[in-house]
């Protein structure tokens, strides 16, 4: 986070078959899913090429899969989705888990911060996930936002330059 902050680092962007990549993330995180009997699907189509640096959307989808997974309780979905509109890709995690108050969706991208019903239900993080998600999606030159709902789930999306 500090090299970010200073500007030390920079992306690289490669040409990258999304779906494929975000299958091989999923892959990664589905013996978690079925540890907690969740839904974790992939809605993509076939092909979808973006330029990115891969390393670093690693760092962010892997980010919100992960508190999706954390966040949603057993028996849940979560949904990763991509598709692209003119020269822009919109990457989304949805899940139906605890959802951020809304008192509290101002601060979900700052550094150390942790909702209040996240500590109550997982009480150990750094609350730096999102902070650095957000970070390095601006390093990629996109966009992070979200929609949540108390109860009925929050979903993260992306939308980056093709």
């Amino acid at each position: 986070i500090s090299r970010i902050e200073a500007g030390k680092i920079q992306a690289s962007p490669v040409p990258l078959e999304l779906p494929a990549f975000l299958k091989e993330i999923l892959e990664l995180h589905q013996s978690q899913a079925d540890a907690k009997k969740l839904a974790l699907t992939l809605e993509a189509p076939a092909s979808l090429a973006i330029s990115t640096d891969p390393t670093y959307l690693r760092e962010v989808v892997t980010n919100l899969i992960s508190n999706a997974i954390r966040y949603t309780p057993e028996g849940g979905r979560i949904t990763v989705s991509a598709s692209k509109a003119d020269s822009i890709v919109t990457l989304s995690v949805a899940d139906n888990g605890l959802g951020i108050p809304p008192h509290e969706q101002e601060k979900i991208f700052s550094k150390f911060f942790r909702a209040a019903n996240a500590m109550k239900t997982v009480p150990n993080g750094t609350g730096l996930g999102l902070y650095l998600a957000h970070s390095l999606t601006q390093m990629l030159g996109g966009t992070i936002a979200f929609t949540s709902a108390v109860g009925k789930g929050t979903t993260f999306t992306l939308k980056l330059p093709a």
